[in-house]
């Protein structure tokens, strides 16, 4: 299957080389002249000027813009590694009403779903922790992030998001720890207004699950401020899955989120921002945990099972200047504090009891940055510090009696753990020739939590020092005008965090106990890849090769030398030894008509995965999945269809086999066709809606643990002032 897929990447990469560079000669080189102007005090803005365009219609290839590959702003045609961008209206309002299904149609993420409310990308095999998520650079990744699928990107509200940068592929020789399947850095509007008020509504309805998200907004100047404020209320109700499937009861949730932005233009060199964001969700059910659940094998035997509440506040404020020094191009620092707050009530089946669980996170940041410009090279420098302090608490709340009664030893972490990171990072881009650069990427990283060993009566301390060293080499040749040959060699580990060390708690399969012997987990990716970039046609091709060693994975273990704890079984984290991961990945978009009206895309992603210590296959990695869709655009309006289609998957672990949410026989394939369109009313009001699973069919995405929406009408509106 691998030589299969691996023949047909490189015919359709030849054909594309060969179809884009006869376009190249044919079509008209009517030129627009456009000016990129990255302004001194921008953050991620691009202005583009554009001269007397001629013709009536006309395509304007903007270049694609990333901040996270190389950490400061470049074309991702022009970097070496392959990174994906999801931005602007069309993704943001018209895809998606929650953000665990705004990276559905990325190139090389798979989106699993555990329930309604939560969802975790796959990259190249890794799940949940394993893929570093940022959220303005800012890291939403702590310390008490458990093992697989988590909801944690879901406590963004993607109604506030400009776009959304994936670079595939292991990151921690500029990010530090949980970059081994790669780095998404979710990018939040920018105050740009030129006038003084603007205010803009938002409203988006799904059909599947008889829900709304409405957004409202702000937006203006004031002298040499720019400010942004909005809030959005999400209601989502019970999810309709597709074929007989019916109605997922529980799966409904209510979402308040509000964020705001301020910024001051210190000079034409230097400015100030200032950021806070809140989100609250509640009442978020666990379905895959409820008695009655559709499972392929046994049930979860909850009555109750739910996150209430789930909250997220996160406040920044960063200094940015430009022209520094003769010798130091940019400086920026950024101060950050983020809580992250989770409660958790848990009901069994015919008991009394409540087990009512509330995890606080409080995580100070701090991340200074510098580039220089020497002769060829540019270089990027800087160092990262957080500190996590955690707040973890428990108690039994009786339903008969009404009384609550508190247990730390029950808590998921000791309460009052902390858990601390450092790194200093340095990259540079070296220009070798007109034709040729190289990227080396270094980084040291330190990591050291303190805790305690819970015990009755004995309560010890516990701590540990983590130190990294990872590394990235990359380099791109241009082979021609348009071709560009991408090589990376990188490293990508995880250091333990408290949630392997020290946790208790209660999960689908098990129950999760400490174990203070871990090391970091590591991977070393090895990557070649081809972009393109021509008049009529773009496109990407990568093939990966991933080395894993120390992999910490769940597997069947004591505490205390219980095996066994009120019905489940006991679950510590181990260092399970070796692994390997490899896998293609293939996107592009290609206009076919003369006026650039008419285009065909779409991406496919094939990963294969084996646990070379257990000679079995890697759990949850995703089947060979992607979409292919055709599209007519003109000015002001535009429709497309298309189909997301995934194979069978059947190379299952021992885990997968056993994980009642998972058909131990394989997930079936499965296609779904869909068609969606905008309409741009005028200058003030567009419209987006489309249908979703048109043939209502019924599926499951691998490794969820709920079905995937049956047939679904959605309409999106914005309206501005």
């Amino acid at each position: 299957m691998k030589r299969i897929l691996v023949l047909v990447s490189m015919v359709i990469l030849s054909g594309f080389v060969a179809y884009a560079q006869q376009v190249d000669k044919l079509v008209e080189k009517e030129q627009i002249t456009m000016e990129r102007k990255i302004e001194a005090n921008s953050k991620d803005k691009i202005a583009a000027d554009i001269s007397d365009a001629k013709k009536e219609k006309i395509y304007l290839s903007l270049p694609e813009i990333t901040i996270t590959a190389t950490r400061i702003i470049d074309d991702t045609f022009n970097v070496s590694k392959p990174v994906s961008v999801t931005g602007g209206d069309s993704s943001v309002i018209q895809k998606s009403i929650m953000m665990n299904e705004a990276l559905d149609e990325s190139p090389g993420v798979f989106m699993q779903k555990t329930t309604q409310g939560h969802g975790s990308p796959i990259i190249r095999g890794f799940i949940g922790r394993e893929n570093l998520v940022l959220i303005d650079g800012i890291r939403l990744n702590n310390s008490t992030l458990r093992s697989g699928p988590v909801q944690y990107m879901n406590t963004v509200d993607n109604f506030m998001v400009d776009r959304i940068e994936i670079v595939r592929g292991p990151g921690s020789s500029l990010y530090g720890s949980d970059a081994l399947g790669g780095v998404i850095n979710i990018i939040t509007e920018n105050p740009v207004s030129t006038v003084p008020f603007t205010a803009k509504i938002i409203s988006r309805g799904d059909s599947s699950v008889n829900g709304t998200a409405t957004r409202l907004e702000a937006n203006g100047k004031a002298g040499e401020f720019n400010y942004l404020f909005g809030g959005t209320y999400k209601n989502i109700g019970n999810l309709r899955a597709g074929g007989n499937f019916g109605v997922l009861t529980p799966t409904g949730f209510n979402e308040q989120d509000a964020n705001g932005k301020i910024s001051y233009n210190i000079s034409k060199d230097a400015d100030v921002t200032l950021n806070y964001q809140y989100t609250r969700q509640n009442e978020v059910p666990r379905y895959d945990s409820y008695k009655g659940a559709r499972m392929f094998s046994g049930t979860g035997g909850y009555e109750k099972y739910i996150y209430n509440p789930q909250e997220r506040h996160l406040g920044w404020i960063k200094y940015e200047q430009q022209n520094v020094s003769s010798w130091m191009d940019s400086f920026s620092v950024a101060a950050s504090f983020q809580r992250q707050f989770e409660g958790r009530q848990l009901q069994k089946t015919g008991k009394t009891t409540v087990s009512e669980y509330e995890d606080n996170v409080d995580t100070l940041g701090f991340t200074p940055q510098f580039t220089s410009k020497i002769d060829n090279n540019k270089l990027v420098y800087g160092f990262e510090y957080y500190q996590d302090y955690v707040q973890s608490r428990y108690w039994d709340y009786n339903t008969n009696t009404q009384s609550r009664a508190e247990d730390s030893l029950k808590s998921t972490f000791p309460d009052g753990s902390k858990y601390n990171t450092a790194g200093v990072f340095l990259a540079d881009e070296w220009q070798v020739s007109e034709n040729f650069k190289f990227i080396p990427e270094a980084r040291y990283s330190r990591f050291e939590y303190n805790s305690i060993i819970r015990g009755n009566p004995v309560v010890s301390n516990i701590g540990e020092v983590f130190q990294n060293i990872t590394g990235n080499l990359g380099a791109m040749y241009k082979i021609t005008k348009g071709v560009n040959l991408c090589g990376n060699i990188s490293q990508g580990f995880r250091a333990p965090n408290l949630d392997d060390l020290v946790t208790l708690r209660v999960e689908n399969l098990g129950i999760d106990v400490p174990n203070y012997d871990l090391r970091p987990e590591k991977n070393t990716n090895i990557e070649i890849g081809v972009k393109g970039e021509f008049e009529r046609i773009n496109w990407s091709a990568f093939y990966y090769f991933s080395d894993v060693t120390d992999k910490i994975d769940r597997k069947p273990g004591d505490y205390n030398g219980v095996t066994v704890i009120d019905g489940k079984p006991v679950y510590q984290k181990f260092n399970i030894g070796k692994g390997q991961l490899q896998g293609s990945e293939l996107n592009g978009r290609l206009f076919i008509d003369d006026m650039f009206n008419w285009s065909i895309y779409g991406n496919l992603t094939w990963t294969e995965g084996k646990n070379l210590t257990d000679c079995e296959p890697l759990s949850r990695v995703p089947p060979l999945n992607g979409m292919l869709g055709v599209r007519y655009e003109i000015s002001d309006w535009g429709l497309e269809a298309y189909t997301k289609f995934a194979g069978r998957q059947d190379a299952l672990s021992t885990r997968d086999k056993t994980d009642s949410r998972m058909d131990p026989n394989g997930t079936p394939a499965w296609f779904t066709l869909n068609a969606r369109g905008n309409l741009k009313i005028n200058d003030s009001i567009k419209i987006n809606s489309g249908v979703e699973n048109i043939l209502d069919r019924g599926y499951r995405l691998h490794s969820s643990g709920v079905d995937a929406s049956g047939i679904n009408f959605f309409l999106g509106i914005e309206a501005k002032y």
